[in-house]
């Protein structure tokens, strides 16, 4: 749907195109449009002359003679076109034309249907629907406005992203420009609007309005259908930040953007940077095998972390039939062995052919993610420790709020796995682990080099750092 930006620049456009101009007549195609009667509507904006056009929020505003207004909503795909009268391009999801003086037509495009035109008096127009219960647009307020608006947010028990959206408090934010602004100021869009407090409400209103102006002056985003006028298309989704950026990295963080659902809205945010409204906190393990991810894990749960194991994950994904049926198929060999994969068949099938270990770890790791994702949510726990070995090949990390890389010397690598008679092998098929990277932008480094004793200092110590910062 167009927001503010989009809006606003189709009333630079109609301004440049079509003020001053006269309606001649007016074809309306589609009742449904239009509120109230259509020929009545037609009758009404004959030989009228815009005189101005505006927006208020997310709606156009036409000023015409004899104090008319027309007020028209886009909604999802609703677009306005200028054409040469001899050259206008009509097609089957016109739903309005507008005749008008100096040789022009003005039609009205909508593929879904749901625009809306409904007319109105210069007298009171504002203080009739719809436009009675907009609220201001960020551009618009001022300092005089702060208090009042932000006592109406600090009442709210809505998050505060479902408060941004409403159009009665501030008007002209959409799903885009509220994903951009809240991860702008690094606040949380589950974050309760009553707990934002006076200087997070003016970080909001300064960045929003920053990323408003700037997306204007780019004629908005075009994302999927949204153009402002004829072979014109915006040019902010290219300096989106946030918005539409689920399994790329943020700019700010080694973290993945995660995306998921609020009040039924597609919801994209960095769990690391936007943490402070979260019910529940991951903090994810990763590191090669044997060096020392499950001792840590127990740390951990002796503080109260319930426990999340991708290893266990699999494990009993490996008992699941359609499973078995996958990656029998990958490997081009039946691996049931009593309704369940044969391990030691599979761990020699990679060790000679290692390329199928990508194309398994690829069919795996969704199924990983999705019932890490499963688990947290639908748990009575509030904070888990969760071992994902290749955490970010998995793209696990979109999950986390804060990840430890582990890593410790081969040979106290080799001992740890020998102590728990692990299969060396291992240490083969992990070959592609990419230590150098993970290591780098994970959040925390655990050195395992030493005695328990130097390891439990050092986790002491982050533990002691993640009270501070509030995380859980």
């Amino acid at each position: 749907m167009p927001e503010l930006p989009e809006v606003e620049t189709v009333v630079q456009i109609l301004k440049k195109e079509i003020k001053n101009t006269t309606i001649l007549g007016v074809e309306v195609l589609n009742d449904n449009i239009i509120e109230g009667d259509a020929f009545s509507f037609i009758k009404q904006l004959k030989n009228k002359k815009i005189k101005e056009i505006n927006r208020k929020g997310k709606f156009l505003v036409f000023h015409l003679s004899e104090s008319i207004i027309l007020i028209s909503h886009l909604r999802m795909e609703g677009k306005f076109f200028t054409f040469e009268k001899e050259n206008a391009r009509y097609n089957k999801h016109d739903m309005v034309i507008f005749h008008l003086s100096d040789n022009l037509t003005l039609i009205y495009n909508d593929t879904r249907r749901f625009g809306r035109m409904q007319l109105r008096n210069e007298n009171d127009y504002l203080s009739t629907p719809p436009l009675n219960n907009v609220g201001l647009d960020p551009l618009e307020i001022n300092d005089n406005d702060l208090d009042k608006l932000y006592q109406k947010f600090h009442h709210s028990q809505r998050t505060i992203k479902e408060t941004l959206l409403d159009q009665s408090l501030i008007s002209g934010l959409g799903n885009i420009y509220v994903d951009e602004t809240l991860y702008a100021v690094e606040i949380s869009p589950f974050k309760r609007a009553s707990a934002i407090s006076f200087k997070q409400f003016q970080d909001i209103l300064r960045e929003s309005k920053r990323i408003l102006k700037l997306s204007i002056s780019l004629k908005g985003s075009t994302i999927k259908s949204y153009h402002p006028g004829n072979d014109i298309s915006g040019s902010f989704q290219d300096r989106l930040l946030c918005y539409g950026h689920k399994d790329l990295f943020s700019d700010k963080c080694s973290h993945r953007f995660y995306k998921t659902k609020l009040n039924g809205r597609g919801t994209t945010y960095c769990r690391h940077l936007q943490h402070d409204g979260e019910a529940k906190y991951l903090i994810g393990i990763n590191g090669k095998a044997g060096v020392g991810k499950s001792t840590i894990a127990n740390y951990f749960i002796d503080k109260g972390f319930a426990y999340i194991s991708a290893d266990n994950i699999v494990l009993d994904l490996y008992q699941r039939k359609d499973v078995i049926e996958k990656i029998s198929k990958i490997v081009d060999v039946n691996l049931n062995q009593n309704e369940a994969i044969n391990k030691k068949l599979l761990r020699e099938i990679l060790l000679n052919k290692p390329e199928l270990n990508v194309k398994i770890q690829k069919f795996l790791y969704p199924l990983i993610y999705h019932q890490i994702e499963f688990i947290s949510e639908n748990s009575k726990e509030d904070k888990f420790v969760v071992e994902v070995p290749l955490m970010y090949e998995a793209k696990c990390d979109e999950l986390m709020h804060d990840i430890i890389y582990v890593d410790c010397p081969l040979d106290l690598q080799i001992a740890h796995l020998k102590s728990r008679n692990a299969n060396l092998d291992i240490l083969k098929i992990n070959r592609s682990y990419d230590e150098k990277n993970n290591r780098l932008i994970s959040d925390y480094v655990i050195e395992n080099n030493g005695s328990v004793k130097d390891l439990k200092k050092q986790l002491d110590s982050l533990y002691a750092e993640l009270l501070k910062k509030n995380r859980f």
